[in-house]
């Protein structure tokens, strides 16, 4: 994992696929499969998943020009996927500070 109690998805875009690690720390098992997280995800683009344990899954989405799938166009919604998945869950933290101070 690395990041301790942090859990976190990695995207790494290359020029044939984009590949995707998800990591649930053991603390918040109880409240997000990591097998879940990562399945939504890449389901949002119709990617696999290839290696999957409580704390650690990854998968990838293959590169598809005939149906406008590029890796670093795809990025970004899945970011978005990934973000959405825990806020719905109450597990991604919301800025509620006011910038305009």
């Amino acid at each position: 994992g690395g990041s301790g109690p942090i859990g976190k998805m990695i995207f790494s875009a290359g020029a044939e696929r984009l590949a995707v690690v998800a990591y649930v720390p053991e603390a918040k098992q109880g409240e997000l499969s990591c097998e879940e997280w990562l399945g939504a995800v890449l389901g949002s683009q119709g990617g696999e998943t290839v290696s999957k344990s409580k704390d650690v899954c990854s998968g990838f989405v293959k590169a598809d020009p005939d149906k406008n799938v590029f890796p670093l166009k795809i990025r970004e919604p899945m970011i978005l996927e990934a973000n959405n998945f825990l806020r719905k869950r109450g597990l991604f933290p919301e800025d509620d500070s006011d910038d305009d101070e």
